[in-house]
């Protein structure tokens, strides 16, 4: 390819994003929904997950700024919402990156010792969210898929019943939760030909992700069993006095 070519390809490119699109629309509504439910008002702090300093006034307990680091991460990649062109680039990297921030709560979980029966219940979204996860990460036997279709549940043209083997969250949830439907999987997709990937809404994924984060900070404020184990774990008592007076301060 030529230098010519690549500048007409990279031309080509840029003006494409500056058409409107429903996946461009789709992902202004969630970037909305996740700066509400993550800008708190009247607080010392204005992040949702900044709020969780104040249960630990004595020294700098990581879980708070590490949690909010993440949200921030998630935040600048929804900012870019109007350079949103490709189904599967879009959806692949939106849940991958909930995904990790889902991965860093459960280790805090974990810490609080939280039951199986709690995480089943306030934290289903991020097991789903993981479970498609998984499915982009080691596809297994959709590999041997020929050519799939890569679409959003919301689409218009796949609200009504789409031609043959669909995988959406009722499939991830079935064969990408472990190793156990491997066999039945490789029936499945095997050599198959038309497959469509359906992703689930985003702006119905955002805000599942984002209340079982707000139940994750609302465990910690309401249990002191929580905190003290947080504490124990996550807390360095003397961090401040290290630390010269601007450095001091949380952003």
């Amino acid at each position: 390819m030529t230098i010519e070519e690549i500048e007409e390809l990279i031309l080509d490119h840029y003006q494409d994003l500056d058409r409107s699109s429903d996946l461009k629309d789709t992902f202004k509504q969630v970037l909305v929904k996740f700066l509400q439910y993550h800008h708190v008002e009247d607080t010392e702090f204005d992040s949702l997950f900044c709020t969780i300093h104040n249960n630990f006034k004595l020294g700098h307990n990581c879980v708070a700024c590490n949690l909010h680091e993440s949200n921030r991460r998630i935040q600048v990649f929804l900012l870019g919402y109007k350079h949103f062109t490709d189904t599967y680039t879009v959806l692949t990297s939106f849940i991958l990156l909930l995904y990790l921030q889902g991965e860093n709560i459960d280790v805090y979980l974990k810490i609080m010792q939280l039951s199986e029966d709690l995480r089943k219940r306030d934290f289903q979204a991020l097991i789903t969210i993981k479970r498609w996860a998984n499915f982009l990460k080691h596809p297994k036997t959709f590999l041997l898929v020929h050519h799939p279709n890569w679409k959003v549940e919301t689409d218009q043209p796949f609200k009504a019943t789409v031609p043959g083997k669909i995988i959406d969250t009722i499939f991830v949830n079935k064969y990408y939760a472990g190793p156990d439907n491997n066999g039945e999987l490789y029936n499945e997709l095997l050599k198959e030909r038309d497959v469509t990937v359906l992703f689930p809404d985003p702006v119905t994924i955002i805000e599942q992700f984002c209340k079982a984060q707000k139940k994750f900070v609302e465990l910690i404020e309401q249990n002191q069993k929580y905190r003290d184990l947080l504490d124990n774990k996550a807390t360095i008592h003397d961090f401040y006095i290290h630390l010269d007076e601007d450095e001091c301060q949380i952003e």
